[in-house]
């Protein structure tokens, strides 16, 4: 028979539980990292689900990172704890699919969550590298750290609610609705002006040559359709503030390049640096 309980589970405690990890997949250091992180914060919230065992607590079943981010974390949680489960049913545990953060924000009320999600991990990544890239794969934010990037960043939902109704078809909407609220919170005044940009490269309309605006959509698209000029998505926000910038101070280029050290040659893929993004003006 099964039974539950709740635990203040500390560093010593985690340790010792661990030691009952037997047949468990393989620690993923990334996740650790994120609980850790939460629980570091004080941001890790009980909320009923457990650690579970087999037997009289004598095989750890599932919760193998949570007790290794309690290790990490030198602090103690309060987790529930389910004993006397069968430990063949090893395989059924934790088998529904995750709930994601574009679950959580949808449950919540916001439109377009999964652009919303996507944006707000764009804006994350750029406030912790500084301003300097719009995503870094060794360090994946906690649903907490999202959530408060879209408390902080006020006007996001909005960008992206407003983005998402363009439908720019060769940009993808989360990474244009983090230009659009960066460069809406550059200047106040600067809402009606990322509006009129976005506009302008959904249409191309009124634009010649020389604008920024024009240079930036051939190039996006030619990103679309034709291999030969195919761009690593991590320097496209390098393009749309290098655009948004000369757009806005009247700058007259001829050319919307990539600094040296990026591959542009035809056939080729950019992939040997990615670009820091300009400070925004």
């Amino acid at each position: 028979m099964s039974k539950s309980k709740e635990y203040d589970v500390t560093p010593a405690l985690a340790v010792k539980w661990l030691e009952k990890n037997k047949k468990n997949r393989g620690i993923s250091g990334a996740r650790v990292e994120r609980y850790a992180r939460d629980m570091k914060a004080g941001a890790w919230e009980f909320n009923g689900e457990p650690l579970i065992f087999a037997g009289d607590m004598e095989q750890l079943l599932d919760g193998q990172h949570r007790l290794e981010a309690v290790k990490v974390a030198m602090t103690t949680v309060r987790m529930l704890v389910v004993c006397g489960i069968d430990a063949k049913t090893f395989k059924t545990v934790n088998s529904g699919g995750a709930r994601t953060f574009a679950d959580v924000l949808g449950m919540e009320g916001f439109s377009s969550p999964g652009n919303l999600a996507a944006a707000s991990m764009h804006l994350f990544h750029y406030r912790k590298s500084g301003g300097r890239v719009f995503s870094q794969a060794a360090k994946l934010p906690t649903k907490d750290e999202l959530f408060a990037i879209i408390k902080d960043e006020s006007g996001l939902a909005e960008s992206v609610a407003h983005v998402a109704s363009q439908k720019t078809p060769f940009v993808t909407t989360s990474l244009l609705s983090a230009c659009h609220h960066l460069f809406s919170k550059a200047d106040r005044s600067d809402r009606a002006k990322a509006d009129e940009f976005v506009a302008a490269l959904k249409t191309g309309e009124g634009l010649g040559t020389p604008n920024p605006v024009y240079l930036l959509r051939e190039r996006l698209m030619a990103s679309r359709m034709t291999l030969a000029a195919k761009l690593d998505n991590r320097v496209v926000p390098y393009l749309v503030v290098r655009a948004w910038n000369a757009w806005k101070s009247k700058e007259r280029i001829k050319r919307l390049s990539l600094p040296k050290g990026v591959n542009e040659s035809p056939g080729g893929k950019a992939r040997v640096t990615i670009p820091d993004i300009p400070a925004i003006l």
